[in-house]
């Protein structure tokens, strides 16, 4: 997973509003009493990479986090086939969770990330 701006990566934040508006980002709401945190994540499948590489296609994850007054926001993109889980990936908020196997379409994606 790589880490995406969308000040870096305009084509992309592009495509995931398309795609929003054709119906086809998933959002997961998540609140832990325990802590008080909030997290709002926004999945999208098989984006061009950006308008150069069109043939380049990426899943895109997007996190909110929410701690009181701050919010944190944290976005990335993986090119993902494998059914196989990244237990590895170590980028963002404060705890791990595990995200939904089928998230989108047949794209399937097992990943801990630090949400």
């Amino acid at each position: 997973m790589l880490g995406v701006k969308e000040g870096d990566h305009g084509d992309l934040f592009k495509q995931v509003a398309a795609a929003e508006q054709a119906g086809q980002v998933r959002y997961d709401d998540r609140d832990d009493a325990q802590s008080g945190l909030r997290h709002r994540f926004r999945f999208a499948s098989d984006l061009p990479l950006n308008e150069a590489n069109p043939d380049v296609r990426v899943n895109f994850l997007e996190c909110w986090e929410w701690d009181g007054d701050q919010v944190q926001h944290f976005s990335w993109v993986a090119k993902l086939r494998s059914r196989r889980p990244l237990n590895s990936t170590r980028k963002s908020c404060s705890i791990f969770k595990r995200l939904p196997q089928h998230i989108h379409g047949h794209h399937t994606m097992s990943v801990w990330v630090r949400v």
